[in-house]
């Protein structure tokens, strides 16, 4: 799976999926999550903060409590403003 980022702004994809595109301030829910101890923050909300290249991930601060965390773009997903 590779990574493409617009040479403009802080927007990434995954190449070759359907997946719609996520930037830094973007609203989204949390769903998916497998790990015993991140299980806890599934269908919460959060702002995405910056993409780390490095491990593919997105990092967000979660509406309730103010927690950042990282997740997968597959984990992520889109919500309308407010």
């Amino acid at each position: 799976m590779a990574w493409e980022a617009d040479a403009t702004s802080e927007v990434y994809m995954i190449s070759g999926a359907c997946t719609p595109m996520l930037e830094t301030g973007t609203l989204v829910r949390v769903h998916s999550l497998q790990a015993e101890e991140s299980q806890k923050h599934n269908g919460q909300q959060g702002v995405l903060g910056a993409f780390l290249k490095d491990r593919g991930r997105w990092t967000l601060t979660m509406s309730r409590g103010g927690e950042v965390i990282s997740c997968m773009p597959d984990k992520l997903q889109l919500l309308d403003s407010p």
